[in-house]
């Protein structure tokens, strides 16, 4: 028997990950059915997907180099300071 070229595949995914083929349209399937054909992305799709934005990116970068300049700064000051005052002594 050929295959149908536009049928779809469908998967059932089970809790240990596992998949084993099903009868899309049996109303004994246990778990969730999943099509796994090509998913075809409109340009709304795309548009409307999660991401990070440009100004998160940016605070981001910001906050890590204030997290690591901040203690650098303090350990340098702190070690200039304890050599001025052990040969000043």
């Amino acid at each position: 028997m050929e295959e149908n070229k536009h049928s779809m595949e469908y998967r059932v995914w089970s809790m240990e990950g596992e998949t084993q083929e099903t009868n899309p349209h049996s109303r004994h399937t246990r778990y969730a059915i999943r099509d796994t054909s090509p998913s075809r992305h409109t340009p709304y799709a795309i548009r409307h997907t999660r991401a990070f934005t440009l100004i998160e990116t940016m605070v981001a970068i910001t906050l890590l180099t204030v997290a690591i300049t901040a203690p650098m700064t303090l350990a340098t000051k702190s070690l200039s300071t304890a050599y001025y005052a052990r040969y000043t002594a």
